[in-house]
């Protein structure tokens, strides 16, 4: 875990100036002792072995309409990273990025800093503020924060940077009023975790200073940007509240008629996000960080500018589970990691199971806020964090503690249909594989990656009831397996699904408040949990954007403000639209995700990273609330083989879930045309599952972003569901 303090405001600092790699806050108190034994792939690029399943060398070909193709060549691992289009192949020597993003402003973002020299890290990281303007419905600087990175030819490690309660959050007014965490308002509010989360990446990889990389988003607040119509449909979907916060109405309807308006304007966001960009540090510790606690405090929030300072973004070492010859990586507690580890290997044989801590075993001790880490380290050096328990089963490490400013090298260099991208090229002849070939592109209306202008409205819908036409008839590859296999698949997943969603909604939540039982998470145990009905529908809540480069760094990011317009209320000083992630919460005492203060609450948020042995790597992350482990564990087993990226996230998928996904019982909800739909309707019945189809794609089935790097070659799609892009740049 790394450790850092922020410091009060200091113009003349390196922070203030906006630095690289900068890691960012502390680590949170309490971390979870999670050091699985990753393995991570080399930066090279290579072929790759049985996994999930056999893969070819061959390279991904862009399919759908509308998809930007990224064209060039590589020699002796020099790359080409840029679309072709009518101004024809750009090139630049030494890089290239595939990035994947839910907003073409997103996208727009990570152009310029590419341009610019940047890599990965910075690319994720420009398009996630972009995301912050664009769409407020769905994540904030408000908000919170979890990522997976792995710098290139280094391991995996975990984001993790989640507000927690006020230290004066007066627990027994909140039991009094009723079962449940109120699900909006003040009281939902926890310390925001995005700016320090983008401080931790960036510390960990970055090349360019966070300054540049909040430039574009700083234009897009300030010189306005085009609502998409998801956007339109969540300020309808929520106009009553919208109409009942000043800071909301302000900011989307129109004084004059009362109805939304066309362009986002956001001075106040535009000039906090410049604050941040000259000294990320006065957000948590000094003007930003009062004047935002000042407006708490006018809301009704019980959190103040003491609790803003004790945040820390943890960076850690992630969980992980090898599946064939893949290792995923996944975020510790408290976010639903474990979720997905837990059934990756449903798929297949051959998972080896991932190590936990034992029932029982100490949580690690609280680190007091403010407490200076070690500073004399060597760039990426990794010491042992003396607060920390070990973890007690057999197999675990405790994660490391980094230096607290320690300096990583600087890295080198709503349409229906599927956005995807690939850019081909050969590396060094001892590391590609024979067969690599690039990428064609044989669907009409391809685009180039710069094609899309800045802040440009997305074009599909995603709407309460479904989202574009009927699912396509497609296939991930051009080989699949036989329908029996298909059927025993899709039933072992939603077995261990169910049982993973129940041990999830019984034991997740922050390591802060005692033991949390990974070998129960990970299911590890024949342990049974009653069913719970999942709270409320959140509406909107989540962004992901992943990215990855031709020299194999990577990043899985997601941000979130949980409900749409998170708890309701925009802070007018600051621009900022509150997440209400503290809804989360149990009232119950005596469970595990039970408020307390300083306590963090649980996370649906579940980026994930696959690496190969050969340097084959690859970045998901979705949107998809609850049920984000299930929905990524359906594409996971194709999405280094699959040769037509945009097939494999086009291809019906199914969710289980209760009142999350606006169903009185728990039930499993399914596209049409899913595959396995014999086997998992029988299933769900010896499961008491309610069985539901919907009428098309439908928002509930995630929008999954992936970027990734095998054979040599670039490649990235964004989910039809949603109103993304993709493009290798």
């Amino acid at each position: 875990m790394s450790t850092a303090d922020p410091a009060p405001d200091s113009p003349g600092s390196p922070a203030a100036a906006g630095t690289p790699n900068d890691p960012g806050l502390p680590a949170d108190a309490g971390s979870l002792a999670a050091g699985f034994g990753a393995r991570t792939g080399t930066a090279d690029a290579g072929t790759r072995a049985a996994g999930f399943g056999a893969r070819t060398g061959t390279a991904p070909r862009a399919t759908a309409a509308g998809t930007t193709i990224g064209t060039g060549a590589q020699a002796a691992g020099i790359g080409m990273g840029a679309g072709g289009g009518p101004g024809g192949t750009a090139a630049a020597a030494g890089r290239g990025v595939a990035v994947a993003a839910p907003h073409p402003a997103a996208i727009d973002a990570a152009r310029a800093v590419v341009a610019a020299g940047g890599n990965a890290f910075d690319a994720a990281l420009a398009a996630a503020a972009a995301l912050t303007v664009a769409y407020p419905h769905q994540c904030s600087v408000g908000g919170d924060l979890v990522a997976i990175v792995r710098p290139a030819g280094g391991e995996a490690q975990a984001v993790l940077s989640i507000g927690a309660a006020a230290a004066n959050v007066d627990v027994d007014a909140l039991r009094a009023g009723g079962e449940r965490m109120p699900f909006g308002g003040p009281l939902t509010v926890t310390v925001p975790g995005v700016v320090a989360g983008w401080a931790a990446i960036a510390g960990l990889g970055a090349s360019l200073p966070l300054t540049a990389l909040l430039e574009p988003a700083i234009r897009l607040a300030g010189d306005g940007v085009p609502v998409s119509p998801g956007l339109h449909r969540a300020t309808l979907g929520r106009l009553d509240g919208v109409k009942a916060d000043p800071g909301l109405s302000a900011l989307l309807l129109d004084p004059a008629t009362g109805e939304p308006v066309r362009t986002l304007v956001q001075p106040a966001l535009a000039e906090t996000l410049r604050q941040i960009g000259a000294n990320w540090r006065a957000f948590y510790k000094g003007h930003l960080a009062h004047r935002l606690a000042d407006g708490l405090a006018a809301l009704g929030s019980p959190l103040t500018a003491d609790d803003l300072a004790a945040h820390r973004a943890e960076v850690t070492t992630p969980l992980t589970t090898t599946v064939g010859d893949v290792t995923w990586s996944a975020a510790p507690p408290p976010v639903q990691g474990a979720t997905f580890l837990a059934i990756a290997g449903a798929t297949t044989s051959g998972a080896t199971a991932p190590s936990a801590m034992a029932p029982g075993a100490a949580a690690p001790s609280a680190m007091a806020p403010g407490a200076a880490a070690p500073s004399a380290m060597a760039p990426n050096a990794m010491a042992p964090d003396p607060t920390a328990s070990s973890a007690a089963a057999s197999g675990a490490t405790a994660p490391s503690t980094a230096p607290s400013d320690a300096t990583a090298p600087s890295a080198a260099a709503p349409d229906p249909t599927a956005s995807s991208a690939a850019a081909s090229g050969a590396t060094a002849p001892s590391a590609a594989p024979s067969d690599a070939t690039a990428p064609s592109a044989t669907a009409s209306g391809a685009t180039a990656p710069g094609a899309a202008a800045s802040g440009a409205a997305d074009t599909g819908g995603t709407g309460a009831a479904g989202v574009g036409g009927p699912v396509a008839d497609v296939t991930a590859d051009a080989a699949d397996p036989p329908a029996d296999a298909v059927e025993a698949r899709a039933a072992a997943l939603l077995t261990d699904a169910r049982r993973a969603q129940l041990a999830r909604d019984a034991l997740l939540g922050d390591p802060r408040t005692g033991p949390i039982d990974l070998d129960g998470l990970l299911l590890r145990t024949t342990d049974a949990f009653p069913g719970a009905d999942g709270g409320p529908k959140p509406a909107g809540d989540t962004v992901a954007v992943t990215a990855v480069d031709a020299a194999g760094n990577a990043v899985t990011l997601i941000q979130s403000v949980f409900q749409s317009f998170g708890s309701g209320l925009l802070e007018p000083g600051t621009g900022l639209v509150l997440h209400n992630r503290g809804s989360s919460f149990s009232l119950d005492p005596a469970h595990p995700a039970r408020i307390a203060p300083g306590v963090r609450p649980p996370h649906t948020l579940c980026p994930t990273l696959a690496t190969t042995p050969e340097g084959g790597v690859a970045a998901l992350g979705c949107q998809g609330g609850r049920s984000q482990a299930w929905i990524l564990a359906q594409v996971a087993p194709s999405v280094l083989d699959a040769t037509d990226l945009d097939g494999l996230l086009a291809r019906p998928r199914w969710i289980i879930g209760a009142r999350e996904i606006g169903r009185e019982v728990p039930t499993l909800l399914l596209e049409p045309g899913t595959p396995g739909v014999s086997a998992l309707t029988r299933t769900a019945k010896g499961l008491d599952l309610a069985v539901d189809t919907t009428a098309g794609p439908h928002d509930d089935a995630g929008h999954i972003q992936i970027a990734r790097r095998t054979g040599g070659v670039l490649a990235a799609a964004s989910d039809p569901r949603a109103d993304g892009l993709a493009a290798v740049l």
